[in-house]
């Protein structure tokens, strides 16, 4: 495989992992959303509200996951400081 074409294939992999975390990243948000709700109209409960703060932690830390290869696979592809490999 050509140089150029296995940095467009990475490239693309980087590009998708990055919109899986922006998705994950929503939905955690989303929850957060859901917890003001609860929170606001009085109706928190240790059930709901804990499933919606376990959901929201999970999400994001899917996110983080998700960050973390995501940069990973840039520094490998461009260096720590930007500069093409």
């Amino acid at each position: 495989m050509s140089e150029k074409k296995e940095k467009s294939d990475r490239t693309f992999e980087i590009l998708t992992e990055l919109e899986e975390a922006e998705y994950h990243f929503t939905c955690g948000l989303r929850m957060l959303e859901a917890i003001q709700v609860l929170v606001s109209d009085g109706s928190f409960t240790k059930d709901d509200g804990g499933d919606a703060l376990l959901g929201a932690c999970l999400y994001f830390d899917a996110t983080r996951i998700k960050l973390k290869s995501s940069f990973n696979r840039i520094f490998d592809l461009y260096g720590r400081r930007g500069n093409e490999k």
